[in-house]
């Protein structure tokens, strides 16, 4: 008998799972990202690296106390870009309801492929090779050049890359001016080749962002995905997904040696500011997404308290940022969008 009582009183290992569920709370809370998420808002400029820790995507897989837990914490802050790839990982991602209770930020990056370039191929040569020019002569290259970052490597590296470059205009401006001359080599007749598939791909890009802003796929689909009537949600929006110059030149910088860079290159969207900026008037047909979205959120019960908006139009497109399709002053999509911001602060 007290050979009974006394196995019955010897002490368990703790671990864990047989921690009550506040402290456990407790202890997963401390791997939030208090600099970032702070309360109910967050600090959008301190957002930087957004993979989830690898001990709480550990953690869920030991038990489903553990991973319901640990679910909330994956992702504070939900990241999508104006494209349906981005928004059915966002589907995918929030078809968790433990992940989804968790998300306190929406991010929306609106780099866009506007008609003008999509329709007219020497306007899309003419904007693409800008920008190859402003990443040959961007300084953090040139410095590498001036101070001989200088190995024999170094210097292969960068004759390769001007001998390629002037492959391309050769190519580009043979597909542009039509021009029958000289018998292109197999490396101008494949960059040719690249430009069309590539403006091809730019074209039916654009199409589809311009359905999921047109029919209002994107605002109702994200709407639709996030936790209803919880938390407050912060909502940020801006127009590129680069945080500074080098951050963009160091993402193609191997487009001058690498053909499948060149051609993300090619069919990438362009930042907000780029198409603002650019000659002659390009539609900013996203603008519409920065009223539509906060009131697909209030239709939706989700509650908007902080809204933190780095993009607008400075020359033009102005009344892109009108809500549906009436821009009269008074028409019932500005009252919607009073309402769904009258929570902000």
């Amino acid at each position: 008998m007290e050979q009974q009582v006394s196995l019955r009183l010897k002490p368990q290992p703790a671990n864990l799972a047989n921690l009550p569920t506040d402290i456990l709370a407790q202890i997963l809370d401390h791997f939030r990202n208090h600099n970032v998420v702070c309360r109910d808002y967050l600090r959008w400029d301190d957002l930087y690296d957004q993979n989830p820790d690898p001990t709480l995507c550990n953690l869920r897989l030991t038990c489903r106390r553990l991973h319901d837990l640990a679910s909330p914490l994956l992702l504070p802050v939900l990241e999508v870009d104006l494209d349906t790839a981005s928004l059915n990982r966002a589907k995918d991602l929030l078809r968790n309801r433990h992940i989804s209770s968790g998300v306190v930020g929406l991010r929306i990056t609106l780099e866009y492929r506007p008609a003008e370039l999509a329709s007219d191929l020497a306007k899309f040569v003419k904007v693409k090779e800008e920008a190859l020019v402003d990443i040959l002569e961007n300084p953090s290259r040139l410095q590498g050049l001036a101070f001989g970052q200088g190995s024999a490597d170094f210097e292969r590296a960068s004759a390769e890359q001007m001998y390629n470059r002037t492959a391309m205009r050769r190519a580009w401006d043979n597909v542009i001016g039509s021009k029958d001359g000289d018998e292109l080599d197999e490396q101008v007749l494949a960059y040719q080749k690249i430009l069309l598939q590539s403006h091809k791909e730019y074209a039916r890009l654009h199409e589809e962002q311009l359905h999921l802003i047109e029919k209002g796929t994107f605002v109702n689909t994200l709407s639709s995905l996030l936790p209803k009537g919880q938390q407050p949600l912060s909502l940020s929006i801006r127009g590129t997904k680069y945080e500074d110059a080098d951050d963009y030149i160091d993402d193609y910088i191997k487009v001058f040696e690498d053909t499948d860079a060149l051609r993300k290159f090619l069919t990438d969207p362009h930042a907000w500011a780029t198409l603002d900026h650019m000659d002659g008037k390009v539609s900013l047909t996203p603008a519409k997404i920065v009223s539509e979205l906060p009131i697909a959120l209030h239709k939706a019960d989700v509650s908007l308290k902080y809204f933190h908006l780095s993009c607008l139009p400075v020359r033009s497109n102005f009344s892109d940022l009108c809500p549906g399709l009436d821009i009269s002053p008074d028409a019932t999509a500005w009252h919607d969008l009073q309402i769904a911001c009258q929570q902000l602060t």
